[in-house]
């Protein structure tokens, strides 16, 4: 088999669906989406149904994944209209769905849906459900925890997609699903959880109540009291002017009847002078509101906001003004975000994973010799030190790791461990060898060193893709190419393994190792992050850690400067051993990260170490 889609049928498809479809839609446009959409399959069934029907027939189920992951390559084309990529993606679904080798090209397909057609988020989350729970079924042992946890991510995404819609009751069941499970596995989400429920309950408690206010008007259409009553909850709790409009009538309150006309335009409908009022109007209908819908109102009352300072570019007392309201404004909506629901992180972002890393919760517990320091994770190898990233990549992704060791034995070693599809693989570095991919071993690329070298800073940049059954990993070392291996997935492997093998990781192994950074970016499909991005509100670190000095500085692209020594760290901090010989160098803690968030950004100066 070959790696990759065939481009003949590649372009085939890329090109007769991206033209010829407009074309025949536009032949019937009096009969709108459903035309489009009834061209698109048949469309789809001259290019492809014979190959469909063809591995359908077939007892065996390899050629049914094959060609869900032939069809997900071609929906993913630069050319390809977002209907027919629905469809593509709807059929790499069912195909994919047929067994477990195709459970990944499934989940990232119906990925794929939510992306390119929204109208069919709900449709796709139902698929994502069903997929993760069986392969929660079918997990074994540690396992079973990351595809837990995957799982609970899921059953949240499709339960705010569904209070988006305004299926509060669906959403509840989705929550209860995910609360569940997480008390079986002791997740930590289990507060987060408790939190979104709470929101969901008080958006649940402010539709039945509207509702109920509706059919009161129905049949007491002069009830003024009850009108202004349900316009006010449509506008505030349940943030929906337009609904608000629909109830609105000479007889309510002054403030409604000039304002709700105004929202329910939308922020870019509102001219210059309107935008303050407006940002004003919802600032004060955030301060009466519950805590479930304050995020909402305070969004919009930002979005005026920063439409006032676009469209007014004087210098004045005005412009003043909304600049000072602005900051008020995200003052109050950082407080609101007590702990961040960013657990998910789509392709194209970077995200630096070590400041997300709990020294007694994410190293192996035979040797917690892990300290960190202002720059980064001080790692003492004595013996093999295995440090598991909070986060669980879904697709294809990319890293960026930066390490320097100031000494290390001979027999040393570096790895760094990655999820290779469902196969575990390791890439390790010694003082004296060039890297390896486990079990393959492909030869480094000629002329470029690949060494570790003491007291000099590297980076590696590993990319993986998997395409059905076929890998793909390749290896920068300081920038320079090094290694390249295609082949099958199961040739993969890794000389060591996590707690959680599905997890990103880094290995040790006799000697010291400083670690500055460990990036992760998305190509596509997910990553699920165990731990959220941003720290607690009204606290000085990432949230599960404790906060420190801020003594690390990042420029405007991320890259970490030198930083200050914080020469007033105690040699006695809790948690470090009284032990000289596994002494980390001056500026180190036993407990507490960099103080930089997981995106690179430099955390307040005022920040103080408790």
């Amino acid at each position: 088999m070959r790696f990759g889609v065939d481009p003949r049928r590649l372009v085939c498809g890329i090109v007769v669906l991206a033209t010829v479809v407009p074309c025949a839609v536009a032949a019937e446009p009096a009969e709108g989406p459903d035309a489009e959409q009834a061209v698109t399959e048949k469309m789809f069934e001259s290019l492809y149904g014979g190959d469909v029907e063809t591995v359908t027939r077939t007892r065996e189920k390899a050629d049914d994944v094959a060609l869900a992951a032939r069809l997900l390559e071609t929906a993913r084309g630069k050319d390809v209209q977002p209907p027919l990529a629905a469809v593509l993606a709807e059929h790499a679904i069912a195909l994919g769905s047929a067994h477990p080798d195709g459970y990944d090209t499934a989940v990232d397909a119906a990925d794929l849906m939510i992306e390119v057609a929204p109208e069919k988020t709900a449709e796709a989350y139902a698929h994502l459900i069903d997929l993760h729970e069986q392969q929660h079924r079918a997990a074994k042992g540690l396992d079973k925890i990351g595809a837990a946890e995957t799982l609970i991510e899921t059953y949240l995404m499709a339960a705010d997609a569904r209070l988006d819609g305004g299926e509060a009751n669906e959403a509840m069941g989705l929550m209860r699903q995910a609360s569940r499970l997480a008390r079986s596995i002791r997740s930590d989400r289990q507060e987060e959880i408790q939190a979104r429920t709470d929101r969901a309950t008080a958006r649940l408690k402010a539709e039945r109540q509207a509702e109920a206010q509706e059919k009161k008007l129905e049949t007491s259409p002069d009830d003024t009291a009850t009108r202004n009553a349900l316009v006010r909850l449509c506008v505030g709790e349940l943030d929906d002017p337009e609904r608000a409009l629909k109830h609105l009538t000479d007889a309510c309150e002054d403030d409604l009847k000039k304002y709700v006309p105004a929202a329910a335009k939308g922020v870019d409908a509102a001219p210059e002078l309107a935008c303050m009022d407006l940002g004003e109007w919802y600032r004060g209908l955030a301060d009466g509101a519950s805590d479930a819908a304050r995020p909402a109102l305070l969004g919009r009352a930002k979005a005026y906001y920063e439409r006032f300072l676009a469209l007014h570019e004087t210098e004045d007392l005005a412009r003043n003004q909304a600049r000072l309201a602005l900051k008020k404004v995200e003052a109050d909506l950082a407080k609101l975000a007590a702990v961040t629901e960013t657990r998910v992180v789509g392709p194209g972002r970077w995200v630096d994973l070590l400041p997300l890393v709990k020294i007694e919760d994410d190293l192996n517990k035979k040797n917690q010799k892990c300290q960190w320091r202002d720059d980064g994770l001080w790692i003492q190898g004595t013996d093999f030190v295995k440090v598991a990233m909070p986060c669980i990549p879904h697709g294809d992704y990319q890293l960026q790791i930066t390490f320097m060791r100031p000494s290390g034995r001979d027999i040393s070693s570096i790895s760094v461990y990655l999820p290779v599809g469902p196969k575990p693989a390791d890439v390790s570095w010694t003082n004296k060898e060039h890297a390896n991919i486990g079990g393959v071993k492909p030869k480094p690329e000629k002329g470029q060193p690949g060494l570790v070298l003491p007291k000099q800073e590297h980076t590696a940049d590993i990319t993986v893709r998997v395409r059905g059954s076929l890998a793909d990993i390749t290896v920068l070392f300081d920038g320079k190419p090094h290694l390249h291996w295609q082949g099958p997935v199961t040739g993969v492997s890794s000389s060591w393994i996590l707690h959680e093998p599905k997890r990103l990781g880094f290995g040790e192994a006799y000697g010291n190792t400083l670690l500055k950074r460990y990036r992760l970016r998305m190509l596509s499909g997910k990553a699920l992050l165990l731990r959220p991005l941003r720290k607690e509100a009204g606290k000085g670190g990432a949230a599960g850690v404790r906060p420190r000095r801020a003594t690390q500085r990042t420029s405007d692209e991320g890259q970490m400067t030198s930083p200050r020594r914080d020469s007033s760290t105690r040699p006695g901090a809790p948690g470090l051993a009284r032990n000289d010989s596994l002494a980390a160098p001056r500026g180190a803690s036993a407990c507490r990260p960099p103080q930089h968030d997981s995106v690179g950004a430099t955390l307040p100066s005022n920040a103080t170490t408790p």
